[in-house]
């Protein structure tokens, strides 16, 4: 029965074997392979993704069989980072930069119940420094640091 099992290493291991098969099958299709005297531009990602999926079969297998405790699964934290990272998604092309950032910010802090908007604030300020310091300023990227649409 799946209530007896470690579910943490179970799904863990599913994760991490899925991504590693997805890594070397998609090499393996999109790049070619070579040779082991003469390697391809596929050989070293479909390695990485087979050594991958091999360590995550590793993770799964014995957690089939090994006891666990149940998993209390707290919605609130991942509802908050996905919705920040949907905010800003829909928020850097139509507002800029500076306005997604802040979005991103504030929502993704509902994830931790001791966040204060204050914290979120200075948070969101450092990080719009940084963000444009490297993209606007360093790497000139083409797009607005703020843009209100008209």
């Amino acid at each position: 029965m799946m209530n007896a099992r470690d579910r943490k290493d179970i799904v863990g291991g599913l994760l991490v074997t899925a991504v590693g098969l997805f890594a070397a099958v998609y090499a393996m299709t999109h790049y070619r392979l070579g040779t082991a005297g003469r390697m391809g531009p596929g050989m070293f990602p479909a390695a990485l993704g087979g050594i991958m999926a091999v360590l995550g079969l590793a993770i799964l297998v014995p957690a089939l069989f090994r006891a666990g405790e149940a998993v209390k699964v707290d919605i609130r934290p991942v509802l908050a980072i996905l919705g920040g990272l949907a905010a800003f998604a829909l928020a850097i092309g139509t507002v800029g930069l500076a306005p997604a950032i802040l979005f991103l910010v504030v929502i993704a802090s509902f994830a931790d119940p001791h966040a204060t908007l204050r914290g979120s604030l200075a948070l969101s300020a450092a990080l719009i420094v940084i963000a444009t310091a490297i993209f606007k300023i360093g790497l000139q990227f083409p797009f607005p640091l703020l843009a209100w649409p008209v």
